[in-house]
């Protein structure tokens, strides 16, 4: 009589040697006797998955589970399958079933997280995510983990979602709350935002953090008013609060009868209009004294051989062309900005300083690969220096190649356009070739590997890197000097 368990041993021995074939013919001798022997079906699925064969190898696991449904390991391994055949949502369902079993695995946590990030996945397949992620049962330090993963990578609609499972897990921690208002905040959802902000108050009405995050989000509103009382109570339960203390002096001069803000740099009188629009910008300036990006612009100080003519690619409301007008001593400053109130408040700063070295003579230009048109379309956070293009040949906006808006010599060059860098550089690279002038330049990091290549492309090199956030500061230079 033939004994099972010796020869699936012997299969096995086959296929830790990796003698693939004398395993898999043993896995199938099991078969002929218990077609229902588990070991052998996820042991011969490994096998045809080493082999390519992934519809063989899915149809061995589904039938271990079709048998015992809280298998990890069949879970597991059929969501690696499912993964490879780019069948993302029923990878992400089965790897949740794995942790609904067994909730502490880190691996299955590891590749549940790869598999809800992939690209494109989501949206298109929003509703069996959903129904995966409310069977993932994971601690609470492991939900928050994923979830600020998830919010770094900037896949807010899936850190969402997740939330939503964790409240529904643990409805009376208020810093789930908190979080998720967080996270519409960065969507541009403010209504969201506030009702989060306002549900994370209501169980810790004291909590310094909670209340900053309301003001903020009134403030971001341009709900200067009320603003005010938040940021100030949060000031006052705590006073080392940093953030708060920031926004809560910005709110006071946006607020006050001259909304303006006055330093010293470099031996110059510098002013700025604080319009309450350009947040990045303005909290910087009205807090610190000093210039947005002032590491770069001294170093660009410092470093740059040539000071004559600065083109000022995303000019904003002028913070880098004052220090390139009155501190670097430029001959000439050349801004191209697109968006009507930021030129407004650019032609305001420009006066304030008293700046007659610059061209206005691009503004109302945007800048692209190609010549073309486009259409204003507004950040949902209502942040000007935020506002983008949308292709239309009616549009308003006339789009031009650098390299057709500017014909004469330049030095140097900025550049910060909102993701856009890599058309704007490649509807430059016959300027960058021919006047080989310094740049600043602004990179997202999903476009550095593109922003790379162009530079090895044209002959350019990067002397320093300041990294941000989400994104880096370039400042290159031409390796033909």
């Amino acid at each position: 009589m033939v004994n099972i368990n010796q020869e699936f041993q012997q299969a096995y021995q086959y296929q830790r040697e990796g003698s693939w074939d004398a395993a898999r013919q043993g896995y199938e001798r099991v078969l002929e006797l218990d077609p229902q022997h588990i070991s052998t079906l996820v042991n011969l699925g490994v096998l045809y998955k080493k082999q390519g064969e992934y519809g063989q190898a899915a149809r061995l696991y589904e039938q271990v589970l079709q048998h015992k449904p809280n298998h990890v390991i069949a879970h597991y391994n059929l969501a690696l399958v499912y993964e490879l055949q780019g069948r993302l949502s029923e990878a992400v369902r089965h790897y949740s079933h794995g942790l609904l079993f067994q909730p502490t695995d880190e691996n299955l946590g590891k590749h549940l997280q790869q598999a809800l990030v992939a690209v494109g996945s989501f949206k298109s397949d929003r509703p069996l995510y959903e129904q995966a992620l409310h069977q993932v049962s994971l601690s609470l330090p492991s939900l928050m983990e994923l979830i600020n993963f998830l919010r770094r990578e900037e896949y807010l609609e899936v850190a969402i979602a997740l939330l939503q499972v964790a409240i529904e897990q643990y409805p009376e921690r208020s810093a789930l709350y908190s979080l998720s208002g967080g996270i519409y905040n960065q969507m541009g959802n403010y209504a969201e935002a506030m009702k989060c902000f306002e549900q994370a108050l209501e169980r810790s009405p004291e909590e310094p953090n909670y209340l900053q995050s309301l003001g903020i989000t009134f403030a971001k509103q341009e709900q200067w008013e009320a603003a005010q009382p938040y940021l100030q109570q949060a000031v006052t339960l705590a006073p080392n609060l940093r953030k708060a203390q920031r926004w809560l002096n910005f709110v006071n001069v946006v607020c006050g009868d001259r909304p303006q803000v006055e330093f010293n740099s470099h031996n110059q009188a510098i002013q700025f209009q604080i319009t309450g629009k350009n947040l990045d910008v303005e909290l910087t300036q009205v807090n610190d004294r000093q210039f947005y990006e002032q590491p770069e612009l001294d170093f660009i100080n410092e470093t740059l051989r040539r000071r004559s003519v600065i083109v000022d690619v995303g000019a904003n409301s002028g913070n880098h062309l004052v220090y390139f007008a009155k501190i670097l001593g430029a001959e000439t400053v050349i801004p191209i900005e697109f968006q009507p109130d930021i030129i407004a408040a650019l032609k305001t700063n420009i006066a304030l300083n008293q700046i007659t070295n610059v061209d206005l003579s691009k503004l109302g230009y945007a800048v692209g690969k190609t010549p073309g048109r486009a259409q204003l379309q507004n950040h949902p956070t209502g942040d000007l220096c935020l506002t983008e293009l949308k292709e239309d040949p009616n549009g308003a906006v006339e789009v031009l190649p650098l390299d057709r808006l500017i014909a004469s010599n330049i030095d140097f060059i900025k550049m910060d356009v909102q993701g856009l860098e890599i058309e704007v550089l490649e509807g430059a690279e016959g300027l960058l070739q021919q006047f080989q002038p310094d740049g600043l330049i602004e990179v997202t990091k999903r476009n550095q590997p593109l922003f790379l290549s162009f530079l090895e492309r044209i002959n350019y090199q990067i002397i320093k890197e300041f990294r941000e956030w989400n994104y880096s500061n370039f400042y290159i230079q031409s390796r033909v000097q």
